[in-house]
């Protein structure tokens, strides 16, 4: 009879083991998942502020030239930016080329009008 109760004993502090052991990998998630919660939290706070910043600075921009643009001249700049896409973006590659022949050719002529 004593060991019948020993063993049942020991059954229950095993079902304990397994059962605090699970506890303990809930309770991790719960602090993982709390820390992740304290993380977004504070990531909106700093977008809410740096958005803030951002339309503040945008108001008082646009309050300075308010006077000289209006809503049609904003939206014909972008059509017609959207339109020439292709020929700014040739424009720019054009600007590159230039600057990596005046890289290339600079020492060359430095070289040049040494020997004159």
């Amino acid at each position: 009879m004593k060991g019948t109760i020993k063993m049942e004993n020991t059954n229950i502090q095993d079902q304990i083991d397994s059962i605090n052991k699970k506890l303990d990998v809930i309770l991790g998630e719960i602090e993982l998942q709390s820390r992740h919660r304290r993380e977004m939290d504070d990531l909106k706070d700093d977008l809410m502020r740096v958005g803030k910043d951002v339309y503040d600075t945008a108001v008082s921009e646009l309050e300075e030239v308010h006077d000289h643009l209006q809503t049609g001249d904003m939206l014909h700049l972008g059509k017609k930016l959207l339109r020439n896409v292709r020929n700014i973006t040739k424009t720019f590659e054009q600007f590159e080329n230039i600057k990596d022949f005046l890289n290339d050719f600079t020492p060359i002529s430095a070289s040049y009008l040494l020997t004159l």
